[in-house]
């Protein structure tokens, strides 16, 4: 936008015509106002004014026309403009009125106009100054001293200005002006104004010793030199820093102003001086490290002189000779080495040249990187010693240095001086060959060459001098001819065995390539990592390709995985490298060992180009790997639908079919790929074909197991089947099923697929409920699906029903049951009907829905358990409480075992099932099998709470015995405790029992070795009698039987008390020769002989073993599995004879077992055709074995007490059993003997290992059909 007349003839200063153009109508602006003010035409501006301009109108920053005089124009323009209202108190947008800017000007009449008129002069501009700050600043002397002198007056005292007396300044010596108003001493020293320094100085209150404290710093770090003396002749007292800890000396040293330096330094107001010549920054760098930086040695000088020490190092760990030498201040360097020459301190110029900075490196290595050769030339004149390993430090070689900069003058030098050529690095294995090598420097490379170096030297990972060329971004070729025409070993390897050509090639490097092809280097030389040749390597540069094939590589060479190198071109997809291979007439059919060609490769790796190239070239479009599949096959994984419809368009056969994928089409299904699908299809793939080889046989049982509904969408529109069969899920359906996707099971069975399909593992519902699922649970139990809920797998549950009630699902439970469905039907392989399994796991509301819907609860008589003794042994607290509110419900009905609901119940130590059935008047005399009461077993478990509620019971029988004569008292005093056995004795004593009650259970107190029970009841024992059992044992005889010494006294003493003389030792004892009709496993049948056993189980002879005879006695028994003892209190139900507390076992396996389930080997395996015997020792007191009468030897030690001959046998529905014979007594020696260990005993003599005994063994062992009825084969049990 071009000027007006007017604007012109303003700017240019001609007034008169500017007022002619105004008298014409030229327009009165802002612009024209405040041009006429700073050309000072008051004629001008007076006509403005009158022509009607706005005096108080603002500009872009906020002046007036008021303000513009101030700063420039005629003390008469401002009068004018003050006359015509102009106003002294508007502000500019900084804050600053006519007042400020008239001082800041060094307007001096001008200001005083203004504060005539009213001008505020104390106020202060938006940063804090006032009038004061902005004379000192701008260095107004006469404006200073008239407004400390005229406006002030006596309120400079007050500190108007903004700064208080010295008695309230904080004690500090960081000072950052960005972050505080500067008072004006401090203005006046930052902008250099001595004579305004000066003048405040005479003040007070402007010249505290924070202000002249910090006014220091600031002149020093101007430079100001006056100033500086003028405020230490006034006096500091403390050293102000700036953030970085750089104090005044600091600065005046990093910007050279030694006569600064010098003042600082010389300054003592007391008898030291304030400012610290060492004193260093927070980056650890003194004054001397500042000036020696800045590479002035008048203030390096200065400092020195002041004992600057040479020795400090800065955060870089770098002395003021590193830094001289790094910078190459050749003269500092000299002057401090002469310093350190005179230093009283032996070796202080050794040990300062010697030291090393944070990277290892000393002034001499500093220096050498730098490329500061006289700085080199004099720290090596200064070296005392004769080797320069210490001068290097510990970081790189000198001349190493030097070859990697490329400083020829410098490698000279250093070769000059000795330095060795073949020196390795400290930190590699380099030598400088190496390092010029790769920097391609090709003069230091021949000069190291001329001077000795080893041209093949082995450096880092081995790699030669030659290796490294081939990589340098320099004089790539040079180098390489240089060290060739030096003899270097063009085949040398490094560490991983690459050449110098295969690095080469590796690295794409066509002019090193080329270079050292014109020395006619090895060309199949592979590397060891994958057995790459330098062909393989090229695989990404066709040039470098054609040039390796020109002079002969092997094509056919192949690396660690069976590649030739035209694969790994076709690989990684590098069209021209494969065309490269393609001209040379290579075989585009050639084979990899698992059958794979190029066009695989380029197919899975989805290089259209490559894979119409190959074509092109009469690559076979069907060619199958190992595994069978294709390239076709590759291209579908791979989703590359471009390569798939070009493979089709050229013949690719969709049929053949691979192991992995099948053929295709099921390999595009598994791949989710709707639209390869549809290229299939179009292309003709069937869409129902089979496979016999792929394990999901059919495309549509691919698409459900991998859950792809978009495919089976397609393939169901297009016609598929959705019930072949086959594979193995057996159908698509099964296969959704069993993988848990309900929305392709739905899709496929609104599509018709059969519910009720017997041909895979499972059936659909089967499989349904194995998998947890309940959603798929539901849609299979759909009414409209009409799944066979009868039906019986061979999974887990058997039925549908009984597995929705082992999960507990009621609903689904019900969904069952209002189908035709057998409510007694068991699984495979399984006895429990869905009631039993209902009870089982505590499910009450589905007992209830199968008792309403005709469900019996009496279970049949070969069922070991009743309805509600089923419930209390699997705890199921509210089915039994259902049941018991049953009226149908026999709550003493006795199972298998004949143990009632309650002896089940005592046994669990259930006292709230115990408390319920009492409610419900069970029998509490009713006995088991072997006589027990639930009283006894209460007992006998040492329930005593439960004893305490049964023992009180109305009708409680407590003298009823058991089947070898043994009642309440007698247990109490064999098994339980203090407080159990207390309560029974005082319900004994209540029922007044007949004195043999207390004797019987003497033997009891005996034998559990109970010596206060023992003495309670010998003294309800009177008249006291030697009262033997059924076996024959007196309480006297029990005492000896187990060796209870003390006991055998107090029974002496009660029988001479009572009878009066001694007791007789006379025992009528029975001996073991027959079975016990009834303490037997419920299991087993016995014989009418009493002899002869049959079924599965255990129990004990009829008489215990006599262990204080003088000899071993023995009995055989026919047997199959275990023979040995147990004590009358051992419970013979569940595990084998040895393997429960209280009992001792040889079992089948050669193992002995010793009152628990884990044996250790003893004797050899037997079997089928072996007797056995076993005896006791009475004097050692040791258990012993024999096998078809010879002795194995010890088995047990510490044996006494009434013991019963025990078996277990393991044979069912089969007689197993002979006479029961008496073969005793025995004596002899080998029976204390410990036995060989079963592996050196198998079979009649023969040592073979336990697993071949077993092996040999099994088919008769486990074989129930064997009949050994003539084997004349015994199990003896010796006494």
């Amino acid at each position: 936008m071009g000027k007006t007349a007017f604007i012109s003839a303003a700017q240019s200063g001609n007034g008169n015509i500017a007022v002619y153009l105004l008298e014409q109508g030229a327009t009165s602006d802002l612009i024209a106002l405040q041009l006429a003010i700073k050309t000072g035409q008051s004629k001008l501006v007076r006509h403005l004014i009158d022509a009607g301009a706005d005096v108080n109108k603002v500009d872009t920053h906020g002046y007036n026309a008021l303000m513009t005089a101030a700063e420039g124009g005629s003390t008469e323009v401002a009068k004018l403009l003050l006359e015509h209202g102009a106003s002294v108190h508007m502000r500019s947008h900084s804050g600053e009125t006519a007042l400020h800017l008239a001082v800041e000007h060094g307007q001096a009449a001008t200001y005083k106009m203004f504060i005539k008129s009213g001008a505020d002069p104390l106020l202060k501009t938006d940063k804090g100054f006032s009038l004061i700050h902005l004379a000192a600043k701008e260095g107004h002397l006469n404006i200073l001293q008239d407004l400390i002198r005229e406006v002030h007056g006596e309120m400079n005292q007050k500190a108007e200005n903004g700064h208080v007396n010295d008695q309230s300044i904080p004690v500090k010596d960081i000072f950052d002006k960005s972050q505080a108003l500067l008072c004006p001493l401090q203005l006046a020293a930052e902008y250099g104004h001595f004579t305004i320094v000066r003048e405040l100085l005479k003040y007070p209150s402007y010249s505290s010793k924070w202000s002249r404290d910090t006014a220091l710093f600031l002149a020093s770090v101007g430079g100001f030199d006056e100033i500086v003396a003028e405020l230490l002749q006034v006096g500091v007292t403390t050293v102000i820093k700036d953030s970085n800890g750089n104090n005044a000396l600091h600065w005046a040293t990093r910007l050279q102003y030694p006569n600064i330096v010098e003042k600082l330094l010389n300054y003592s107001p007391g008898t030291a001086p304030i400012f610290d010549v060492n004193k260093a920054n927070d980056l650890s760098s003194t004054p001397l490290n500042m000036a020696i930086e800045s590479g002035r040695w008048l203030t390096v000088h200065v400092l020195l002189q002041h004992n600057a020490c040479l020795d400090h190092k800065n955060q870089m760990g770098r002395s003021p000779l590193h830094i001289a030498a790094s910078k190459g201040h050749q003269f500092i360097t000299h002057e401090i080495l002469q310093y350190l020459q005179r230093s009283p301190q032996d070796k202080s110029c050794t040990n300062s040249l010697s030291l090393r900075d944070n990277d290892g490196n000393t002034a001499f290595t500093l220096a050498i990187r730098a490329g500061h050769l006289e700085v080199a030339k004099t720290i090596i004149s200064a070296w005392p010693l004769r080797t320069y390993t210490e001068l290097e430090g510990n970081g790189d070689d000198a001349l190493h240095i030097a070859a990697e900069c490329g400083n020829e003058d410098l490698v000279r030098f250093l070769l000059e001086k000795g330095w060795d050529v073949n020196a390795q690095g400290r930190n590699s294995q380099d030598t400088a060959l190496h390092i010029a090598s790769k920097a391609g420097a090709v003069v230091i490379v021949n000069l190291l060459l001329k001077n000795g170096a080893n041209i093949d030297a082995e450096g880092q990972s081995k790699e030669r001098p030659i290796h490294y060329a081939v990589r340098s971004h320099f004089n790539r070729s040079e180098v390489i001819q240089a060290l060739m025409d030096g003899k270097a070993n063009i085949d040398a390897t490094d560490e991983d065995g690459a050449t110098s050509l295969w690095k080469a090639a590796y690295g794409g490097q066509v002019q090193a390539v080329e270079e050292l092809l014109k020395y006619s280097p090895n060309l199949d030389i592979p590397n060891n990592n994958n057995q790459w040749t330098p062909l393989h390597a090229a695989y990404d540069n066709a040039s470098i390709t054609q040039m390796l094939i020109g002079k002969g590589a092997n094509l056919e060479a192949r690396d660690n995985y069976g590649r030739p190198p035209f694969f790994l071109a076709t690989e990684y997809c590098y069209r021209n490298t494969v065309r490269a291979y393609l001209d040379t007439g290579l075989d585009p059919n050639m084979k990899l060992a698992d059958g794979q060609t190029a066009l695989h490769v380029a197919s899975a790796d989805g290089s259209l180009h490559i894979v119409q190239l190959l074509v092109s070239q009469k690559a076979d479009i069907n060619a199958r790997k190992k595994d069978g599949s294709t390239p076709l096959h590759l291209a579908v994984i791979e989703d590359r639908i471009d390569i798939v419809d070009y493979l089709l368009q050229e013949g690719a056969d969709w049929k053949i079919e691979c192991k992995e994928y099948g053929n295709a089409l099921m390999a595009a299904v598994r791949n989710r790929n709707t639209k390869i699908i549809t290229i299939l299809l179009k292309a003709g793939a069937e869409i129902n074909a089979k496979s016999s080889i792929y394990e999901l046989h059919s495309a549509i049982q691919t698409a459900a197991y991998y859950g792809i509904k978009e495919a089976i969408e397609v393939l169901l529109q297009r016609g598929a089947d959705v019930n072949i069969n086959g594979g193995k899920y057996g159908s698509a359906l099964l296969a959704a099923i069993n993988e848990g996707n309900k929305e392709i099971a739905e899709l496929l069975l609104n599509a018709g697929a059969d519910i009720n399909f017997k041909g895979g593992p499972k059936r659909a519902l089967e499989l349904a409920f194995a998998s947890y699922d309940q959603e798929m649970i539901d849609l299979c139990l759909d009414p409209k699906r009409q799944a066979d809920v009868d039906y019986i797998g061979n999974g887990r549950y058997g039925t549908a029903l009984l597995a929705a009630i082992d999960r507990g699902h009621l609903e689904t439970v019900d969904k069952i049951l209002s189908r035709e469905v057998n409510l007694y039907r068991c699984g495979n392989g399984h006895d429990e009907t869905p009631m039993e399994v209902a009870i089982q796991k505590g499910r009450v509301a589905i007992v209830k829905r199968l008792a309403e819907c005709g469900a019996t609860l009496s279970f049949n008589e070969d069922r070991r358990r009743s309805a509600l003794s089923l419930a209390v042994i699997w705890k199921s607290t509210d089915v039994i409480y259902y049941l018991l509110e049953r009226s149908d419900i026999d709550i003493n009905q006795r199972d298998a075992n004949s143990l009632t609901p309650l002896m089940v119940a005592v046994n669990q130590g259930s006292m709230d099932v115990v408390e319920r059935l009492l409610g419900c008047h069970a029998d509490v005399n009713l006995r088991d099998q072997r006589g027990t009461t639930a009283l006894m077993i209460a007992i006998s478990l040492n329930y005593s709470a439960i004893v305490s509620r049964l023992i009180e019971f109305e009708g409680i029988d407590i003298f009823i015995k058991d089947v070898r004569g043994r009642d309440a008292l007698y247990w109490a005093a064999r098994m339980s405790w203090s407080d159990t056995f207390n309560q029974v004795m005082r319900k004994v004593k209540k029922a007044e029992a007949d004195p043999s009650v207390y004797q019987n259970a003497v033997s009891a107190a005996v034998a559990s070795n109970k010596y206060d029970f023992l003495e309670i009841l010998l003294q309800e024992a009177q008249p006291l009698e030697l009262l033997a059992d059924e076996d024959g044992w007196n309480p006297l005889y029990s005492a000896r039987m187990y060796r209870r010494i003390d006991m055998e006294r107090l029974i002496k003493a009660a029988i001479r008390n009572a009878l009066h003389h001694a007791p007789s030792t006379e025992t009528d004892l029975k001996y073991p020769s027959q079975w016990h009709p009834l303490d037997m496993t419920p299991g087993l049948f016995l014989e009418l002989d009493h002899k002869t056993i049959t079924v599965t189980g255990e129990l004990k002879l009829r008489h215990p073993q006599d262990t204080l005879a003088d000899e071993s006695r023995y009995l055989m028994q026919r047997l199959k599995f275990g023979v040995g003892f147990c004590e009358e209190t051992a419970q013979l139900e569940d595990l084998m004879l040895g393997c429960k507390e209280g009992s001792w076992g040889y079992h089948g396996d050669g193992k002995r077992y010793e009152s628990q389930w884990r044996g250790d080997l003893y004797g050899p395996l037997y079997g089928v055709g072996d007797t056995i015997g076993c005896g006791i020792n009475v004097k050692e007191k040791t258990a012993f074995y024999t096998k078809n009468g010879k002795i194995i030897g010890r088995a047990f030690s510490n044996i006494r007490g009434k013991l019963f001959p025990a078996v277990s046998v393991d044979w069912e529905n089969e007689q197993r059993g002979d006479t029961f014979m008496y073969r005793g007594p025995y004596t002899g020696d080998e029976t204390l003997e410990e036995p060989q260990r079963a592996e050196d005993q198998g079979g009649e003599g023969n040592k073979q290992t336990e697993a071949e005994e077993i092996k040999r063994r099994s088919s008769h062992m486990f074989d129930s059909d064997s009949d050994d009825s003539d084997s004349d084969s015994y199990s003896s049990i010796s006494d």
